[in-house]
């Protein structure tokens, strides 16, 4: 190893040498370090340090360059791709249970049976913000929240969802057809939050009232919202910039650019369910299970 270092390193070492004392005013650099380096009688000259240090600096500005250039891709690669989130590091999530969707959807409804609010409520438009405890079965109280879907409360979700540890996004199903560019423009908006993105918040899709009308199952409605948000992209552009709570500008990317949209390209976990909130008796217990296991999988886990 020694004779391999002698006949090959030094002399490359030499030669570089030689050629750094072609540079103007080497010669007033090296003479006061050989002159520091004198008294200790160290197996090294001044040019042969001065060759390290120079290779250190070298390494450690292509490092940076290459490693911000690197790590910039890799997170612009990985907004786009919901496949990439298993190799992210773990975000910190609320526990709160958020239920939105368009006025009219059920979310009132919902909120009242989950909450074990024994009175039937009337059918009417909440609008303001109604809170309170859904009680799992191991007896574990996690706060519930529901938001009014009437475009004065948009500016308030940030700061909702900042603490939420998944969403149900009810869905008028009998209503659907009229309303699927509503829909994906309120998806839309709600995607493209920055707390909802950066937190990878679970989101369950729920089509409701499937008494009044079935005809619509679960494939067909995301079919339709994905191929609707795809042409939002277009018209609003595909990486918006919006605001998160702290008023930082923030650029998200919804789904992969130049590809058709699609659910099972956003970074957190989609889910799809169907039933009736207003359901009775067992029908109740059946239409309501999907909702109960989505919030088991995501928050008791």
């Amino acid at each position: 190893m020694s004779s391999v270092f002698k006949e090959k390193v030094l002399p490359l070492t030499d030669n570089v040498i030689s050629k750094m004392k072609l540079i103007p005013y080497y010669d007033q650099l090296s003479q006061p370090i050989e002159e520091l380096l004198k008294p200790y009688n160290l197996p090294f000259n001044a040019d042969q340090l001065i060759l390290v240090l120079v290779s250190l600096l070298v390494l450690i500005f292509v490092s940076a360059i290459f490693g911000n250039s690197n790590g910039h891709r890799g997170s612009r690669g990985s907004s786009n791709r919901g496949s990439t989130s298993a190799g992210k590091k773990s975000v910190k999530r609320g526990k709160n249970i958020v239920i939105l969707g368009l006025q009219g959807s059920g979310k009132t409804s919902l909120f009242s049976k989950l909450s074990n609010i024994q009175k039937l409520l009337q059918s009417y438009t909440s609008m303001s913000v109604n809170s309170g405890n859904y009680q799992t079965e191991n007896g574990k109280k996690l706060v519930l929240i529901d938001v009014p879907g009437n475009s004065k409360m948009k500016s308030l979700l940030p700061k909702i969802l900042d603490q939420a540890g998944c969403i149900i996004y009810l869905i008028d199903n009998s209503q659907f057809d009229e309303q699927a560019q509503l829909e994906a423009s309120n998806l839309y908006d709600i995607l493209t939050i920055h707390e909802v993105n950066e937190k990878r918040i679970p989101i369950l899709f729920y089509l409701n009232k499937m008494d009044l009308d079935s005809s619509n199952d679960a494939s067909h409605i995301q079919q339709v919202l994905e191929s609707e948000i795809d042409d939002l992209r277009t018209t609003r552009g595909s990486t918006p910039v919006v605001l998160n709570q702290e008023d930082d500008r923030k650029e998200i990317i919804l789904g992969v650019e130049g590809t058709p949209f699609q659910f099972d390209q956003l970074p957190q976990d989609i889910k799809f369910a169907h039933g009736t909130v207003t359901a009775t008796g067992e029908n109740e217990v059946e239409s309501l299970q999907p909702i109960r296991d989505f919030i088991s999988e995501t928050l008791l886990k």
